[in-house]
């Protein structure tokens, strides 16, 4: 697999030499291979055939490939083109993908490519740059297919075959009067009219709808709760601004999961969210430092904390040097439970399934499953200390030790269940993203309850046989 992957990405690099170097051959070519082939193969070259290659394409051509180009490459394109050869490519790339590459330039730089743009693409582009971060009208293209609801369905197909090639969505109809969005018609319904039908008597009159300041993760929602390809975003007036299409969507959804991994992984970003994990992978060494250590900080000085509650117990410790035997599985296994637990508790916030009329019942069944998983890690975490120290080394407190490690087992599992759903929460409540309650957080946490629970516990059970040591 991995074979064919190279051999067929040294061929996409042969074939935009070719592009590069004959420019008159170049659509026919690019109709033989699909853009995110050749994107690989611009990726693939080395640095200086990279610059050559930019270099040598048009702006048509080059705005094919852009879209799926990593961001390395496409910093590579802003660097090696002029303010003019840009304004080209923004011509030619989709008003959403337009955008995106405008945004990534200083303010000078883009305000010397719009001057550079014809009249009509600045119309077009400074209001979708002027649109809030994050929210459906910075994803939104401005590209679509729209009619009259009096045209037929013959006349429909006509003017889709004339704009097909220039809109995103050709397998939507919207219908449009006096600006305003009255109806949708699908490509299918058109294939079951006839010729003669009016697109009003087919159209939908209730579509699914977002207006432009409602948060992208909401729309990338909308669209997978309707199953649908594209969604219009109105104004109040009902004027159609703009469609979301799925394919931007989708980038969308995996920029913030990426996002939320990071953090959950303890990777913070102080600073708008425009980096991602290419932030981690391209940033220069402080940078990178800059993002991880805080929450190693705060990993380093719950072990501190954890430490400081073991020499508490020194005396206990001493007495029954068994229990440090068992201190790595209660800690352990509280660490996995609750990473479980907030890994489920974030993914339900970010999807819609967990809200304030359902918190309060997450946590109560977390709580409960954190019960039955403790009473069975617990039996087995018992039933296994007794043995190891009963059966094997005829040690006479086995008994206590194994009640010792049950019940700590069963609180620690508790507890780890509920911490990993609240501190979320929490976060959440206080208007910080839930995802930064990462797993160095809800550890250390964990880590000292978890301690003060175990050996507590011990020193209680234990009490006789501690005083007589």
């Amino acid at each position: 697999m991995s074979e064919n992957k190279g051999r067929n990405t040294e061929l996409m690099i042969e074939v935009l030499k070719g592009i590069s170097e004959n420019g008159q051959k170049a659509e026919e070519t690019l109709s033989k291979y699909h853009p995110a082939d050749l994107a690989d193969g611009l990726e693939a070259a080395e640095a200086a055939d990279r610059v050559a290659l930019i270099r040598g394409m048009g702006g048509d051509h080059l705005a094919s490939l852009l879209p799926y180009v990593g961001k390395a490459v496409a910093e590579e394109v802003v660097r090696v083109l002029t303010d003019a050869e840009l304004a080209e490519v923004v011509e030619e790339l989709a008003a959403d993908d337009a955008v995106d590459l405008l945004q990534s330039l200083s303010i000078k730089r883009r305000q010397s490519v719009l001057a550079k743009s014809t009249t009509g693409r600045r119309a077009v582009l400074r209001p979708l740059l002027m649109a809030e971060p994050d929210s459906a009208a910075s994803v939104m293209t401005t590209e679509f297919f729209g009619s009259h609801q009096e045209a037929t369905v013959g006349e429909a197909f006509d003017a889709i075959r004339a704009v097909a090639q220039d809109v995103e969505t050709p397998y939507v109809i919207y219908v449009v009067e006096k600006e305003r969005l009255v109806g949708t018609v699908s490509l299918r319904d058109l294939l079951g009219a006839e010729d003669s039908d009016s697109l009003k008597s087919l159209m939908n009159t209730s579509p699914v709808t977002v207006k432009p300041d409602l948060d992208r993760e909401e729309v990338a929602r909308t669209l997978a709760r309707y199953n649908l390809l594209s969604i219009p975003v109105v104004d109040a007036d009902g004027k159609i601004l703009g469609v979301v299409t799925h394919d931007d969507i989708l980038d969308v959804t995996i920029a913030e999961a990426t996002e939320d991994i990071l953090k959950g992984a303890g990777i913070s970003f102080a600073e708008v969210e425009v980096n991602r994990s290419m932030a981690i992978l391209d940033s220069g060494i402080p940078r990178v430092l800059k993002l991880r250590l805080p929450w190693l900080f705060l990993a380093l000085l719950g072990g501190l904390m954890a430490g400081g509650v073991i020499e508490v117990f020194e005396d206990t410790l001493d007495a029954i040097v068994a229990l440090a035997f068992f201190v790595p599985v209660i800690m352990d296994m509280g660490g996995n439970v609750g990473t479980q637990a907030s890994t489920i508790f974030v993914r339900g916030l970010a999807l819609g399934h967990i809200d304030d009329k359902n918190a309060f019942r997450h946590f109560g069944r977390e709580g409960l499953v954190g019960m039955i998983i403790g009473l069975i890690i617990g039996t087995i975490g018992g039933v296994g200390a007794y043995l190891w120290q009963g059966a094997l080394r005829g040690e006479e407190f086995a008994g206590a030790l194994a009640i010792v490690v049950f019940v700590g087992l069963v609180v620690v599992c508790v507890v780890a269940s509920v911490v990993g759903y609240v501190i979320p929460w929490v976060m959440h409540k206080l208007g910080f993203d839930p995802a930064a309650a990462s797993d160095p957080l809800i550890t250390t946490v964990k880590d000292v309850t978890a301690l003060v629970i175990y050996f507590g516990l011990a020193s209680w059970l234990l009490s006789e046989l501690i005083a007589a040591a």
